[in-house]
C-alpha cells in the first residue's frame, strides 16, 4: 500500500469507523495521531468524551522522585502518583515536540543514549499539595548545595503544574483543607480551587466563620472552638 496522504477528510472518515476514541487509535494509529496533532479528533463527536480518571487529591499516593547525576552535580527533582508511567514518559520522545524532554536529552548528552537511569525516591506518602511543597523544598536543597538544576518549570502549591491529576474538590475533601486551616484567607492561599469551591457551595460559613479568628480541632477532626 502506496504512502497515505492524511488529510482531514480522510482522517475524518476513518475516524467513523470507529465508535470510541480508544477504537479508533487502537485500529488506526497515524489517522489517531494525525488527529490528535491536529485538533480534529475534538470535533468528531461520534467518538465520544474521553473519560478522565478522577483521584482524590487528599489521599496520600503522591512521591518525590530525582534523576541524579552524581560525578557532575546534575539533578532534576519532579513528583508524581506513578512513578512507573512517569519514568516511561521521561524515557519516550514526545510526539508533539518531536524531542524528548530536558532530563532524557541531558543523559543523553553525557552518553547515555539507551535509557534513563532509574529515579531515586527522595520521599513518599504525600498528598498532591505536600508533594508540590516538597518538590519546591527539594529544588532549593539541591541548588543550596551547589547542584546544577534541570528543572525550567515553577514549583510550589498551586503552582506546579498537577500533569494528568484530576482534582475532585467533594465537601469531605474542602472540610478536611479547610480545618486544617486557621483563617480563610489562609484557605485560600493554600488552595485556591478548594478555597472556591467551599465559598461557591456555601460550605466555609460552617468550618471557618467570616468571624472567626481560629479554631481548634479535637481527636475527631472536629472544631471544638471558636474565638470571636
Amino acid at each position: 500500500m502506496g504512502h497515505r496522504v492524511l488529510s482531514y477528510d480522510l482522517v475524518t472518515g476513518i475516524s467513523k469507523h470507529f465508535s470510541s476514541r480508544f477504537e479508533f487509535q487502537k485500529g488506526d494509529k497515524a489517522a489517531y495521531n494525525k488527529a490528535l496533532k491536529e485538533g480534529w479528533i475534538d470535533s468528531y463527536t461520534w467518538l465520544g468524551v474521553p473519560t478522565r480518571k478522577v483521584n482524590d487529591c487528599l489521599k496520600k499516593i503522591h512521591v518525590i522522585y530525582a534523576y541524579l547525576d552524581e560525578v557532575n552535580k546534575v539533578a532534576y527533582i519532579g513528583r508524581t502518583n506513578n512513578i512507573r508511567r512517569r519514568h516511561s514518559q521521561h524515557n519516550r520522545r514526545s510526539y508533539k515536540y518531536k524531542t524528548y524532554d530536558v532530563v532524557k536529552r541531558y543523559f543523553i548528552s553525557i552518553g547515555m543514549f539507551d535509557k534513563l537511569p532509574d529515579p531515586v525516591i527522595i520521599e513518599s506518602g504525600l498528598t498532591l499539595v505536600e508533594s508540590q511543597e516538597k518538590e519546591e523544598y527539594y529544588v532549593n536543597e539541591y541548588k543550596r548545595k551547589g547542584w546544577k538544576i534541570l528543572n525550567t518549570a515553577k514549583t510550589g502549591a498551586n503552582v506546579s503544574s498537577t500533569g494528568s491529576f484530576v482534582i475532585k474538590w467533594t465537601y469531605e475533601n474542602c472540610r478536611e483543607l479547610a480545618l486544617s486551616c486557621k483563617t480563610r484567607k489562609e484557605f485560600e492561599k493554600k488552595n485556591a480551587s478548594a478555597y472556591s469551591v467551599s465559598k461557591e457551595n456555601g460550605w466555609i460559613d460552617e468550618w471557618l466563620p467570616i468571624s472567626s479568628r481560629y479554631h481548634e480541632l479535637n481527636i475527631h477532626g472536629q472544631r471544638k472552638c471558636a474565638l470571636r
